[in-house]
């Protein structure tokens, strides 16, 4: 039996940056973060995502417009609470929210991300992210397969209490939108 010995080398240059031997590439350090949002923590201060989706579902068959503080407060959510809700698609960077939810000293913990169900279809869930001022509150699951909320073309649409969401149909069904 042989065995073969491979020797890779570790190597610090001057300027600070790391390079290995054998063509492996060293894996960039993880940022060092004071506070942690957990996407998917559960948490729910505002008050429970089921009774907002199931005002958003009412309002999506309905005939009028709707602000996005109205929705909350039918739900029963602490009011005056929040200033901005940012949506948070599948697959965007920390970078992206960071500059979209105007919060730069969070790390993000357990973002969304797209799944495939088959090789023809991937599922771009998101997160519904409410934010006071500076500091993540509560986020709500948006699923990609019964969404019953539109929020424009921007990859992270930031959305405020009283922007109106109207109600429009949809191939899948009906549908609150940001877009006219």
């Amino acid at each position: 039996m042989r065995f073969q010995l491979v020797v890779c080398a570790l190597t610090v240059t001057v300027t600070g940056g790391l390079s290995a031997g054998c063509g492996q590439p060293v894996p960039a350090a993880l940022p060092v973060c004071d506070k942690t949002f957990d996407f998917r923590a559960g948490v729910e201060p505002l008050g429970p995502q089921s009774t907002l989706w199931t005002e958003i579902r009412k309002a999506a068959e309905g005939a009028e417009p709707v602000t996005l503080a109205e929705l909350t407060r039918l739900a029963g959510w602490a009011e005056g609470t929040w200033d901005r809700m940012v949506h948070v698609p599948a697959d965007a960077t920390a970078a992206e929210l960071n500059a979209a939810s105007g919060i730069s000293d969070f790390c993000w913990s357990n973002m969304p991300q797209s799944w495939s169900i088959s090789v023809e279809q991937t599922i771009r869930d998101g997160n519904l992210l409410f934010v006071p001022g500076t500091t993540p509150l509560q986020s709500v699951f948006v699923s990609d397969i019964s969404r019953t909320i539109e929020l424009g073309d921007n990859p992270l649409e930031v959305v405020h209490p009283n922007t109106l969401l109207t109600p429009k149909d949809h191939y899948s069904g009906r549908r609150l939108t940001t877009v006219e």
